[in-house]
């Protein structure tokens, strides 16, 4: 495992660790506060009148594409130039993004703008994360398997409350919503301030910053994590996307879509206090393998069945397994890579992530309009479990336990 290595971080005045994993707390919830999550489908097809596939291509790829390809790029910029300047950057870019939201309908304009969402994203992912992480580094009373975990369950708290209070507005304050989110993008940027910026002395640019990160997920194997981390997603996702559609095809109401994501943001905060007190007793595979068979278990009941009461009791699983995977993924990833790397290394996280979403949701939007809706589901599911035992079965040279 390679050595926290000393950077010009301990050089400068730096926050207290009590600080930072505040601050990296609220940013959690701010970042996360975004009232048209439970809607964002239904805002596509509904408000600007266009298809399921429509709503993903011209408005959600460019936003995953520009974040896979600016994710590691961003996050090297953050550990050369400062995580909370590319934190600051990154909430201005998204507020600049959502603003074409309030005032047109024109779908050039909206094309031109959106990718500074995934700009804006690619900063903000990794940047206080990585803080938070040498914040642990530098007081061992703080556990960073128990601190992301915690940032996972404000993730989701966040997430439920946007959604209640988003599906209760949408059909009368859909603008209000877009204008709420902006403000929480300026707010995350305010917070940030509130920490001082700690660059490290590595060269921006420098071919041997993305070599050593190429070197660390090669010879500890967390490339193996990340493939296990972008199968679940590609499944989770695949799923994620399926719920507008289904339930208002249900005639199920905004509001009752929102309430139906706050009970499952519930299972998942469930999901988050679960792994922060037995993740880390838990060896690498049995935990991808376990959560593999959580997406196997949500794809065969959505398989089963089209009513929505038995497709929330067969999500449970999905959601109690999507709050752990990111802890499970940041936590390896950080005990495998030095203090000047940090940043980068936990961008590939997010990369994982976004590959695996666009992958999932193009093909389940196209199945949405076209066919069935249950092919994505199972092609998902297969695929997630079959990573799972790949990682599970592989000889790795390095164990993949904690």
């Amino acid at each position: 495992m390679p050595k926290n290595e000393p950077s010009s971080e301990a050089a400068t005045p730096r926050d207290s660790p009590q600080k930072t994993i505040r601050i990296f707390y609220a940013l959690t919830v701010l970042d996360n506060f975004w009232f048209m999550n439970a809607v964002w489908i239904l805002f596509g097809t509904q408000y600007l009148g266009v298809s399921h596939l429509q709503t993903v291509v011209l408005l959600s790829m460019p936003f995953y594409l520009v974040g896979a390809a600016l994710q590691v790029p961003t996050g090297i910029w953050a550990d050369h130039h400062g995580r909370v300047r590319a934190h600051v950057v990154g909430g201005l870019c998204s507020a600049f993004g959502f603003v074409p939201f309030l005032i047109t309908r024109e779908f050039v304009i909206l094309l031109i703008t959106i990718p500074f969402l995934g700009l804006g994203h690619a900063l903000r992912s990794s940047s206080v994360e990585a803080l938070a992480s040498n914040a642990c580094d530098r007081d061992k009373s703080f556990d960073f398997h128990k601190v992301t975990s915690h940032g996972r369950v404000l993730y989701f708290a966040a997430h439920s409350t946007g959604a209640i209070v988003g599906a209760a507005l949408y059909s009368t304050h859909a603008l209000w919503l877009i204008g709420i989110s902006i403000a929480a993008m300026l707010a995350s940027s305010g917070v940030a301030l509130l920490l001082r910026s700690e660059p490290t002395t590595q060269p921006f640019g420098d071919v041997s910053h993305f070599r050593q990160l190429l070197r660390i997920l090669r010879e500890t194997n967390l490339w193996m994590v990340l493939a296990g981390v972008g199968g679940l997603f590609l499944a989770i996702d695949t799923t994620y996307f399926a719920y507008q559609p289904v339930f208002s095809k249900a005639g199920l109401s905004t509001t009752s879509i929102g309430w139906i994501y706050a009970v499952l943001g519930v299972v998942s905060i469930s999901g988050a206090f679960a792994y922060r007190h037995l993740g880390a007793r838990i060896p690498a595979r049995q935990t991808v393998s376990i959560l593999g068979a959580a997406v196997a278990l949500t794809g065969a009941g959505m398989l089963a069945t089209n009513v929505p009461f038995l497709l929330i009791i067969f999500s449970c699983p999905l959601f109690f397994a999507t709050a752990m995977v990111i802890p499970f993924a940041n936590t390896h990833v950080v005990a495998r890579t030095p203090q000047h790397l940090r940043a980068a290394a936990l961008s590939t996280v997010t990369l994982a992530w976004n590959v695996a979403t666009l992958i999932a949701w193009t093909s389940a939007a196209a199945m949405v309009d076209n066919v069935s809706l249950k092919a994505p589901l199972l092609a998902g599911a297969i695929i997630a479990v079959t990573v799972a035992i790949g990682v599970w079965l592989n000889k790795a040279r390095k164990p993949l336990a904690l």
